[in-house]
């Protein structure tokens, strides 16, 4: 048995809203509804193989599918767990606007985490029906579900991303930021796309802020991953081998984001062993591909170390044109090393005796640099 294997179900690529800086934009126009019994044989499939199998629910708009798919799925998968011994680890990406209650029950009876997206006390900017979807995320909150918020920042957002903080701190709502990026309808849209520069410097501002926020009792996704950051290790390994995405179409391809539908690598029938996908010619194509690019930038970039070339691959997954890709690059560049530097006076405090005023998650991950 194989250990791990994250597949991501797309139901369908329809949407109830349409966010102005939406990273499918147009690239999609079919309204296929994906069969729940295809689902079901991939993840079948899969539990002959892997011990571990993450799942994740994305679009288009997941909870389009109706309540009627998912109790059908989740009977099934259970009945997969005690078959083969499978763990499942279920995520949810919605935009929240059909989570009746009977929906959060089940989501919650299933253990399944649930990714919303929702802006905070801007949501207005980029999203439609804010007092109806927050009432809905208030209410997962105090049903005790597990979920975070996907915030998005814009243009005219970032500049007051400490207030964004503050809101989802005060209203105890896990959430993580994403800066939008030209893909999808935010191509050439100028009024939401912020510059690099001005997301940066907002970014280590705040940073610095809840690195010593011993009030904060919320999970901030985006800088607990930048506390994680070091000069001499990768930071997010690749998934090259254990990552691929069912559309509604019914046909598999190597990530699931817009621009993969170049690399269809077969459907739930026609395979033996979910491992195959991993030798079709469509997963090679996309491998060549992704190395190809790689080559010809990474080497030239002073955090090639730290970031191994994913972000590249995140920036393929969404584009294939040069320029927005190297664009992507030039933002997460300036990142990793505005963040690097402070992280580097992090250490240095912590070897100097100096760490009590940082926050609980800080206290922890940093330890082994004590008396170091």
């Amino acid at each position: 048995m194989k250990d791990k294997i994250d597949l991501t179900i797309k139901p369908t690529m329809g949407c109830n809203m349409k966010c102005k800086h939406c990273f499918n934009g147009n690239a999609f126009v079919t309204t296929d509804m994906l069969k729940v019994t295809t689902a079901i044989e991939l993840v079948k499939k899969a539990c002959r193989e892997y011990k571990n199998i993450k799942i994740i629910f994305h679009g288009g708009e997941p909870s389009l599918a109706g309540l009627h798919f998912y109790k059908t799925f989740f009977e099934r998968i259970k009945s997969f767990e005690q078959q083969y011994g499978t763990r499942f680890n279920i995520l949810f990406t919605t935009n929240g606007l059909l989570l009746t209650d009977e929906f959060i029950d089940l989501l919650n009876a299933n253990s399944v985490f649930i990714n919303i997206s929702f802006d905070g006390p801007y949501n207005d900017l980029l999203r439609q029906k804010t007092k109806i979807v927050q009432d809905i995320i208030f209410k997962v909150r105090d049903k005790g579900g597990k979920f975070r918020c996907f915030c998005t920042l814009s243009k005219q957002s970032v500049p007051r991303l400490k207030e964004i903080y503050d809101w989802f701190k005060y209203n105890k709502l896990n959430f993580k930021t994403l800066p939008v990026e030209r893909r999808g309808y935010a191509k050439t849209n100028d009024k939401i796309i912020m510059e690099p520069t001005d997301l940066v410097s907002q970014f280590e501002t705040v940073y610095r802020y809840w690195l010593t926020d011993k009030e904060c009792q919320i999970s901030y996704s985006t800088f607990e991953e930048f506390a994680n950051l070091r000069r001499n290790v990768q930071y997010r390994k690749f998934w090259f081998g254990r990552k691929i995405a069912l559309n509604p179409d019914g046909k598999l391809y190597v990530f699931g984001r817009p621009n993969d539908v170049n690399y269809e690598i077969g459907t739930p029938y026609d395979i033996e062993k979910i491992s195959e996908c991993f030798e079709s010619k469509g997963y090679i194509q996309y491998l060549n591909t992704l190395e190809k690019i790689r080559n010809s930038r990474c080497s030239k970039c002073e955090s090639s170390v730290v970031c191994g070339g994913v972000n590249i691959n995140i920036a393929h997954l969404y584009v294939d044109e040069m320029q927005l890709i190297d664009q992507s690059c030039i933002q997460s560049n300036m990142i990793f090393q505005r963040i690097l530097n402070v992280n580097d006076l992090v250490i240095t405090d912590f070897r100097n005796g100096k760490s009590d005023k940082y926050n609980s998650f800080i206290q922890n991950i940093y330890s082994d640099y004590i008396n170091c």
